[in-house]
C-alpha cells in the first residue's frame, strides 16, 4: 500500500471562536477538525434529518435541512443570515459550490474575509489533468495543487 498526500494548501489562519464554519454533507469533514482545534460556530446544511447525523460531531451547530425535517428549512447558507457571526467581520469557511457561493457573497457584502475549502473531482491529484479547475479572478486554478483552500476574494 502506498499513501500519497496531502496535496494543495490548507487554511492560512487558524479559526477562532467568532469564526463561522459553513459546510454540508461530506463537506463537513474538514470542519470537524477545524472546530476541535481552533473553535468557531458550525453552520451545517443537509438534504434531510437522516443525512444530518454528522452534525453530532460539532459543538452547538446551527443546522438547516432542505426538507425542513431538522433545524432551519433551506440550504445551510440560508440560515447564515440568522447568525450574527456572518455580520460581525468574522471569517467564513465552506465546501461545495452551492454552499460556498452564497456564503462567499454574503461575506463580501459584509466585508468579511473568507477562506473556502473547495471540493472537486480529482482524477490525478498532481495538477497534470486539469480536471479540477475553478475560476478565479486570475484565471483558472487547479483545486488539487493551488487549493483546495482559496481566499474567497479571488474566486470568480
Amino acid at each position: 500500500m502506498v499513501v500519497v498526500g496531502p496535496f494543495g494548501h490548507g487554511f492560512s489562519v487558524p479559526a477562532g471562536p467568532d469564526t463561522l464554519l459553513v459546510g454540508g454533507g461530506i463537506g463537513i469533514a474538514p470542519l470537524v477538525a477545524v472546530q476541535e482545534a481552533w473553535g468557531g460556530r458550525a453552520l451545517l446544511g443537509f438534504r434531510d434529518s437522516e443525512h444530518a447525523a454528522g452534525a453530532e460531531l460539532f459543538a452547538d451547530p446551527l443546522l438547516a435541512t432542505e426538507d425542513g425535517s431538522a433545524g432551519y428549512h433551506g440550504l445551510g447558507p440560508s440560515c447564515s443570515k440568522r447568525s450574527s457571526h456572518a455580520q460581525r467581520g468574522r471569517s467564513t469557511r465552506a465546501g461545495r459550490p452551492r454552499c460556498w457561493r452564497p456564503s462567499n457573497d454574503q461575506a463580501r457584502h459584509h466585508g468579511v474575509p473568507s477562506e473556502l475549502a473547495l471540493e472537486a473531482p480529482m482524477a490525478c491529484g498532481f495538477g497534470a489533468c486539469y480536471g479540477c479547475v475553478v475560476a478565479t479572478v486570475a484565471g483558472y486554478r487547479r483545486v488539487c495543487v493551488d487549493g483546495p483552500v482559496f481566499d474567497g476574494a479571488v474566486l470568480a
